[in-house]
C-alpha cells in the first residue's frame, strides 16, 4: 500500500526551522514533521499562507522504507530549506542523503539531482557543498555549486587521502579537464602536480 507523504507546518517547528534556514519573513519557509516510518508531514508557509505539499510520487514511492530520518536545510543558501532525507541505516563511513526542493514558479518539490554517487557526508566549504564518500580505502570529493535549485559539479577529486589524488575539473561550456593535484584536506589547498 503506498503511503501518503505530506509536507505540513507546525508552529513551534516552524519557527524554530525557520530560524534554522535563516529566512525572512519575505522567503517561503520549509518545515517537515515525520507523524511515524512512512508518514511525513511537510509544509510550506509562503506570503503568510501555509499549505501543504505533496512529494513527488515517483520519489515516494523510491524512498518508501529506505530513508532513516528526514530534515530541513537549506543546501543552495538561497534562504529556503530543502527536505533532507537520510537513506538507510548510518553503517561504516558513508552516509548518503537525497534532497528535495521547493520550486517558486510551480509551487512544487523537485528532487535535487547530484552526480551518480549521489549526496553523501556532505559539509559546506569555501561557499560550495562538498559531498564526500569512501572507495577502495580513500575518499572521493565532488564540490558543488548552485544555479538555482540546480546543484552543478565543478570539481570531483578521486583519491583523497590515499596519496595520489586525481582531479576532475567540469567547465561550463561542457569541457572537461583532468590532472593529479597533491592530496590535501582541503580541496582548495590541493595544487596541480606536473604530468
Amino acid at each position: 500500500m503506498k503511503k501518503k507523504m505530506l509536507l505540513l507546518l507546525f508552529g513551534a517547528l516552524a519557527f524554530c526551522s525557520w530560524l534554522s534556514v535563516g529566512a525572512s519573513t519575505s522567503l517561503p519557509q520549509m518545515f517537515v514533521r515525520v507523524i511515524h516510518q512512512g508518514n511525513i508531514e511537510v509544509l510550506i508557509s509562503e506570503y503568510e499562507k501555509t499549505r501543504v505539499l505533496m512529494l513527488p510520487a515517483a520519489f515516494a514511492d523510491e524512498i518508501d522504507g529506505l530513508y532513516e530520518k528526514v530534515h530541513v536545510e537549506d543546501l543552495n543558501n538561497d534562504g529556503v530549506g530543502e527536505i533532507v532525507f537520510q537513506l538507510g541505516q548510518a553503517t561504516g563511513v558513508n552516509i548518503c542523503y537525497r534532497a528535495l526542493t521547493y520550486v517558486e514558479s510551480s509551487q512544487s518539490l523537485k528532487e535535487m539531482v547530484f552526480a551518480e554517487a549521489g549526496l553523501c557526508n556532505f559539509r559546506f566549504t569555501h561557499g560550495h557543498l562538498v559531498s564526500a564518500y569512501r572507495n577502495a580505502g580513500a575518499w572521493t570529493e565532488d564540490i558543488y555549486r548552485f544555479h538555482g535549485h540546480v546543484p552543478q559539479l565543478l570539481i570531483s577529486d578521486e583519491g583523497v587521502g590515499g596519496g595520489e589524488v586525481r582531479r576532475t575539473v567540469f567547465s561550463d561550456n561542457g569541457s572537461v579537464k583532468e590532472y593529479g593535484v597533491s592530496d590535501h584536506v582541503d580541496y582548495v589547498k590541493r595544487t596541480r602536480l606536473e604530468d
